[in-house]
């Protein structure tokens, strides 16, 4: 990487990666200041996102606030996020249905049936979380050997 200033990188690969930005963009790689060691940004992230972190209580509690630097003016929406940590995942999906928290992940296909019949308001959604939706391409078997091909060689 070369700093091009204060806001801006430029990234120099050692071969072409069609799937650099989409890496970027997911999660899977995030980027942060290497003078900051890794496990001191497990406990204290630095970021640019929406939210800023405040405080990390390991198995109690992690607490953001709004970044009022965002790039996105009026956004976001909320003054912050208060992340209670509940491991036990019964314990979760109770509390959830207790109304003791706004938001469950992780929920079953069994369980999501009797979230629907304990809290009938609740908008129930069930979809892939951090799976991976990449289409990674074998370069070295045909047709994909011959960059100059395109789409004639089917």
């Amino acid at each position: 990487m070369t700093a091009d200033g204060d806001f801006e990188i430029t990234f120099h690969l050692n071969r072409p990666q069609p799937s650099f930005l989409t890496l970027l963009a997911s999660g899977w790689s995030p980027v942060y200041p290497c003078h900051v060691p890794a496990r001191d940004m497990r406990l204290h992230p630095i970021g640019t996102g929406p939210f800023k972190f405040v405080e990390f209580k390991p198995n109690v509690s992690i607490t953001l606030t709004r970044n009022p630097d965002y790039w996105k003016p009026e956004r976001p929406y909320l003054d912050g996020i208060e992340w209670t940590v509940v491991k036990d995942v019964s314990t979760r999906l109770l509390t959830f249905i207790a109304g003791q928290a706004d938001v469950y992940f992780g929920v079953t296909i069994p369980q999501l049936h009797d979230v629907k019949r304990e809290v009938p308001e609740a908008i129930c959604d069930n979809y892939l979380v951090n799976g991976s939706r990449n289409l990674i391409v074998n370069r070295g078997a045909p047709p994909f050997d011959n960059p100059s091909c395109g789409a004639r060689c089917r």
